[in-house]
């Protein structure tokens, strides 16, 4: 950065950001887990990614977009899982 004469690191390429998901251990939540296991389900994540952008010759301010994902989820394969962790 010329104009206050400061060099500042700068990241160039692909990266990728990665959030571990957990479900409240509520009693509700407990609930919909197990419905989950039992039918094909779709929840919803949702949140917000804050940002700031640089280029060669400036830094952008910072902003932030929404980002949502629906995830599908899968009934339990009761059928070919083994009989020791079956849900019963």
């Amino acid at each position: 950065m010329e104009a206050i004469r400061e060099q500042v690191p700068v990241f160039e390429g692909s990266f990728r950001i990665t959030q571990d998901v957990v479900i409240a251990a509520s009693s509700e939540a407990r609930e919909m887990v197990n419905s989950f296991f039992s039918s094909k389900r779709e929840i919803s994540i949702s949140g917000e990614l804050k940002y700031q952008a640089c280029d060669i010759s400036l830094c952008y301010p910072p902003t932030s977009v929404p980002v949502q994902w629906a995830l599908e989820v899968q009934p339990l394969d009761l059928k070919r899982s083994p009989g020791a962790i079956r849900h019963k």
